[in-house]
């Protein structure tokens, strides 16, 4: 059976109705009466029973239909099949505010997914009923060879899958649609698995399935005010705890209305979170807030660290995780963060760190020396390297990645023109700490470098692969600063003031909200943010009491109703599905199809073709114009889609991170096109950036009005 027919058999059950909009007598999409496929929003829900009491000038979040992440897919796939049904390539996530969560709910899918989900779709329904013996236990039914249709047999099986996949039971519409997929398919292949394999794609592809309907339901007597129904929250709690599809007992609670009542939604948390697996939640929550994934491509060159290795990175993401999961799941306090004793090493990291031997290749739970300076997270790999140059160290970078991610605190973007770090006079090499002294002198960079150098500073007895040296520039290292205003002369004094800084674990707790919704917090979530932060403190600090409170506060339970799309963006891009009748399933991205959009992007949020191309047009050109006189044509898809950069001289540009891109979605700083627009052509040339834009010589510039647009055009998504 071919693709084309295979996809239009899809469209046929595709064209029950788009995300988010559905139509008279179609499965709802949210505020479901009991899960039965009503139309959405024709219910009403209410918070659980346990959930805290919601705070002064609370506000929530508009709901929204959030996209799996490629972790959560695989997760969800394993469940659903088995561990042995491989998953083929997925577009990798865009992580926004550093969480694949909170871009999947965002990014708009590119053409490109698109086709990928339904290659995907088809090609794990056909794993999955390939073996004869298999996929009789998985269906619970099998029909005489001599049949090609069994209605009764397909019904009762895609009910079943389907109550898994799309995390609430079908409309018995909704299971006869897809069952006529299946007869259609049944006729053509003869064949009543091979017919089955297309009910199953269909499950697959549809937006029930790629997205998380959370959009809540009217909470009776508060009027604005709306309340995940039950498996919404089932959703919601799977997703963050085991960060994989409800399973059955989950789903069974959510059927009888216990998660909205009474003390089913903590029963059912409480066991969640007992599960062993709950560690997989926790490691992907903080494997995300850590770049943990970025350690598969460190840019450190071994002609100068010959320490590194093609192994080196994922041993660092080893011995992080199993150190954030003891530290965790232990039932630890997680200011541990900073200044745990110990942590977990293989016999790759013990040579790098200068511990003890370890033989074989597990990793071994280590208590490091009382008198060394490598204490907690920040005396890790992961850290340390991620966090410096390829040929140096970066105290810029370290103290900015503490700053933003562990104290939650903003550091703007670098302005233009800022001068490179002054080169070494012959015969009188600098420290870092001299270079840099030099480097806040200048004043556009006084401001920011003073609250990123002093704390990266600290850490400059490890080098640029995480190596301990007491040496630099022939200079004994001095690792003193202050933390805003609380001085320290090492990094295990830094990581005592961290240890002891309200604004850290406060920190955490806000980027974990953050994770479990999908969102950066509005302003009128903030006071469930800081609820959420007492809740932490009093529960001494302990990652199960930060994980209760989350779940247990109004944020994580109440929406606000969904604000209308008024861009025009909501149809901008293709839907999962093959694009049945009407737009089909598939219509769109967090919004669907031309209709009333139930996600829409923030006011005055930049697109590529309302705001940065005619700036480009006007800026760039004529280099870089429609017959790409410079070799390259900045149009979206060169910018944005196909996003590799293969100019051999631009690709070492220090300033980018493997493998190196010309945007990535929510993230300015490492992109080529920021890069070029923000350096002058001396730095371009020291940084192996290529040249400037625009060049000197073609006598324009960008204003900053412009290059903000640009700016947050990145930050927010890269929105085409």
């Amino acid at each position: 059976m071919t693709l084309a027919l295979g996809a239009s058999l899809l469209a046929a059950c595709a064209a029950k109705g788009r995300v988010g909009a559905p139509s008279a007598g179609s499965p709802g999409v949210g505020g479901m009466t009991g899960g039965t496929g009503t139309t959405g929003g024709a219910g009403t829900a209410q918070p659980p029973g346990t959930t805290m009491p919601t705070p002064a000038m609370f506000a929530p979040a508009p709901g929204a239909l959030r996209r799996l992440t490629v972790a959560q897919y695989k997760n969800t796939i394993a469940d659903l099949f088995g561990p042995n049904v491989v998953v083929p390539d997925l577009e990798p996530d865009t992580a926004l505010a550093g969480f694949a969560s909170i871009g999947a709910a965002t990014v708009s899918v590119s053409p490109h997914l698109v086709e990928q989900l339904e290659t995907a779709a088809l090609s794990i329904a056909h794993q999955a009923l390939a073996d004869a013996t298999a996929r009789v236990t998985l269906v619970g039914c099998n029909p005489p060879s001599t049949s090609t249709t069994d209605d009764a047999c397909a019904s009762a099986f895609l009910a079943k899958l389907g109550r898994r996949a799309w995390r609430r039971p079908l409309a018995t519409d909704e299971v006869a649609a897809i069952v006529a997929v299946v007869d259609n398919a049944q006729t053509v292949t003869k064949s009543f698995f091979g017919g089955l394999e297309y009910g199953v794609a269909a499950l697959l592809e549809s937006p029930h399935f790629v997205y998380r309907e959370e959009l809540g339901a009217p909470v009776a007597g508060k009027p604005g005010t709306l309340a995940f129904e039950d498996h919404e929250l089932a959703t919601r709690l799977a997703y963050l705890v085991w960060n994989t599809t409800p399973d059955d007992a989950l789903l069974d609670a959510a059927d009888a209305h216990q998660l909205s009542q009474g003390n089913g939604f903590a029963t059912a948390v409480a066991r969640l979170v007992a599960s062993p697996r709950a560690a997989t939640g926790t490691s992907t929550f903080f494997s995300e807030y850590l770049r943990l994934a970025d350690l598969d491509t460190l840019p450190q060159l071994p002609t100068i660290f010959p320490q590194k290795t093609d192994t080196l990175g994922p041993a660092m993401r080893g011995e992080t995780q199993r150190f954030l999961a003891d530290l965790a799941t232990g039932g630890g306090d997680m200011r541990g963060l900073f200044d745990s004793p110990t942590t977990f090493v293989n016999a790759e990291l013990a040579k790098l760190y200068g511990l003890p031997a370890v033989t074989g290749t597990d990793y071994v739970k280590t208590t490091l020396p009382a008198t060394g300076l490598r204490v907690g997270y920040l005396g890790q790999g992961s850290f340390l390297a991620l966090n410096a140059h390829s040929n140096v160290t970066s105290p810029t970078y370290r103290g900015k990645f503490i700053r933003e991610m562990l104290l939650c605190q903003s550091i703007p973007p670098p302005p233009m023109n800022v001068p490179p770090l002054p080169d070494d006079v012959p015969g009188q090499p600098q420290t870092m700490r001299q270079k840099l002294a030099v480097h806040r002198a200048v004043e556009p960079c006084k401001t920011c470098h003073t609250l990123m150098d002093p704390l990266g500073l600290a850490f400059e007895n490890f080098d640029g692969i995480g190596a301990f040296r007491t040496m630099d520039a022939g200079q004994v290292i001095d690792a003193s600063g202050d933390l805003d205003g609380k001085p320290f002369n090492n990094p295990r004094e830094l990581a005592t003031l961290l240890h002891d800084d309200p604004r850290a674990m406060q920190c955490l707790a806000r980027n974990l909200y953050r994770y479990a919704t999908g969102h950066v917090e509005t302003a009128g979530e903030e006071p469930a943010v800081q609820q959420l932060a007492q809740g932490f403190a009093t529960g001494g600090f302990k990652y199960a009491s930060l994980v209760n409170s989350l779940v247990d506060s109004a944020g994580f339970v109440l929406a606000a109703p969904p604000v209308q799309d008024t861009t025009g963006a909501a149809g901008s891009a293709p839907a999962t599905g093959a694009g049945g009748a009407d737009g089909g399933a598939g219509g769109a991205t967090g919004a669907a199809g031309g209709d009333a959009g139930v996600v829409a992007p923030s006011v005055a949020m930049p697109t590529y073709a309302k705001d940065v191309a005619p700036i480009i047009a006007n800026r760039c050109s004529p280099c870089h114009t429609t017959d790409a006189k410079a070799g390259f044509n900045w149009s979206y898809d060169n910018l944005v889609t196909n996003t590799t950069v293969t100019n051999a001289t631009t690709v070492k540009c220090t300033y980018l991170i493997a493998p190196a891109r010309r945007v990535i979605p929510g993230d300015a700083d490492h992109s080529l096109l920021w890069t070029k627009l923000t350096l002058d052509e001396t730095q371009a040339t020291v940084h192996n950036c290529g040249e400037p834009m625009p060049l000197a010589s073609s006598g324009k510039t960008v204003p900053t009005s412009e290059l903000d647009t640009i700016y947050r055009w990145i930050q927010q998504g890269a929105k085409p």
